[in-house]
């Protein structure tokens, strides 16, 4: 494991926390829309703390999690949806109707884990930390210096919260607040040691939801053929089969952060000081297990709608999934990372390319480090996914301060509003009877259009209209 200790891969951290708390529960549907509360408390998903999430019904909830002084923890980012990919006709080989009209529904987890900040000294001068993570199975281990690392600070810390400020206009709520550790001890990596702890890192969150009504929302349809073999179907084929339309409310979310590290204490011997912001992101997909028998993985993955995080370098844009590994890390060159597939989106983390550090204006540069595969089995569910490890880079200094950006959103469907009935569950997770994703499914009405094979619906890439 070397000097730097072992990590454990974020996806695996969250995917099994995940999969212990997830149970199926057949909801009724309602023509109601469906309700936004607040959770908070003491949880023991992802390794335990405090956490504050707003839930929209029984199908998606968004939130932080972070460690407290009984239990300390890093800051976790985490939006947990259902995915409506679009409507599936199934039928075998000679035409025999296995399923029709079906809307093709999986629940998604989209995070981020705020690990750690590491000191290095950018030689080559070009903004980033050179450096790639070593990994062993599920496991991140040591650092791959191409320059030097001198120091790091774990943030799995005691975080304190400041009160929460609640503003509400219309449809649109926001929560704000803090989390604030001070004295958090360096681990040395290379060169000598400056002080014993830096001085303070504070984190403030500005959690904001929106209703926005839908009309006409274009969503893919699909031919689906299969083979039965025994009990289960075997997908043989899949082709687009033109569009259909949905109308309903779009629950839109962003959790906004100002970060602010004060006091980091910089090597002497370090002649271009840099700090680097380290944090893990995850998609992952549930696969339940009372889903129809033709439903799986294979299906989703033929459609592309897995999940994939996307940027743009130099070259152009590009992507990583499972298993994605680096030589050397890859900078990033438009300020944004978008989680979605061919068709649906995800998710998006955004920041401003500007930061202030010690009251100047300077830049941020982003970079991708790589990508390890996810996949856990329960009893009652598959979750198929991947985690990649990607930093912010800063120019060192007393007072470094930035404001990134996640969003996602929801839409959800009644299973009396579409035939077919959904995929006939939803996800309900359990923080320990605290956190629990209950409540009236949100009714949205579907209207069909003549088919159109050669319609390609795939949304704007920033994926705010669609």
């Amino acid at each position: 494991m070397g000097v730097y200790g072992k990590v454990s891969a974020l996806v695996l951290v969250v995917v099994i926390a995940l999969a212990a708390f997830g149970v199926l529960v057949p909801r009724p549907a309602s023509a109601q829309t469906t309700p936004l509360a607040e959770e908070e408390g003491g949880a023991d998903l992802l390794g335990g703390g405090d956490h504050r999430f707003i839930r929209f019904g029984t199908d998606a909830a968004f939130g932080v999690l972070w460690g407290n002084a009984t239990n300390p923890n890093y800051i976790y980012l985490v939006a947990i949806k259902a995915r409506y990919l679009g409507l599936a006709d199934v039928r075998t080989a000679t035409g025999a109707v296995v399923d029709e009209d079906r809307p093709i529904k999986i629940h998604t987890i989209y995070a981020f884990k705020l690990d750690s900040l590491l000191e290095f000294n950018d030689t080559n001068g070009d903004g980033i930390a050179s450096y790639t993570r070593a990994y062993n199975g599920g496991n991140y281990t040591s650092y791959v210096a191409g320059e030097p690392l001198l120091k790091r600070v774990s943030l799995n810390t005691s975080w304190t919260a400041s009160p929460v400020t609640r503003t509400e206009i219309g449809e649109n709520r926001t929560w704000t607040f803090s989390l604030t550790a001070q004295n958090a001890p360096y681990e040395i990596l290379a060169g000598s040691p400056t002080s014993a702890t830096l001085d303070e890192v504070t984190f403030t969150f500005h959690l904001a939801t929106t209703v926005v009504h839908v009309e006409n929302r274009t969503v893919p349809q699909y031919s689906i053929t299969v083979v039965r073999l025994g009990q289960v179907y075997v997908l043989t084929n899949v082709t687009r089969a033109g569009t259909t339309t949905w109308t309903g409310d779009r629950l839109a979310y962003t959790v906004k952060w100002d970060q602010r590290i004060l006091g980091w204490d910089f090597d002497t011997a370090n002649t271009n000081p840099g700090l680097v912001l380290e944090f893990g992101a995850l998609v992952a997909n549930r696969f339940p297990g009372d889903a129809p028998a033709w439903f799986d993985a294979l299906v989703v993955a033929r459609i592309q709608e897995g999940g994939t995080l996307r940027w743009r370098e130099t070259a152009g844009e590009t992507s990583a999934g499972e298993n994605t590994s680096y030589l050397q890390p890859r900078k990033i060159r438009d300020p944004w990372l978008r989680a979605g597939g061919d068709w649906s989106y995800i998710g998006r983390l955004t920041w401003v390319s500007n930061a202030t550090v010690d009251g100047n204006p300077a830049t941020v540069y982003a970079q991708v480090q790589g990508g390890i595969l996810g996949l856990v089995r329960t009893g009652i569910a598959t979750y198929v996914g991947f985690a990649i490890i990607m930093g912010l880079s800063f120019p060192g200094g007393q007072d470094i301060r930035h404001d990134p950006a996640m969003d996602s959103d929801a839409l959800v469907l009644s299973t009396a509003a579409a035939p077919g009935g959904g995929l006939g569950s939803v996800l309900v997770l359990a923080m320990v009877s605290v956190l629990a994703l209950v409540g009236v499914a949100l009714l949205v009405t579907r209207r069909k259009r003549p088919k159109d094979p050669a319609v390609q619906a795939v949304p704007p890439f920033e994926g705010e209209k669609r």
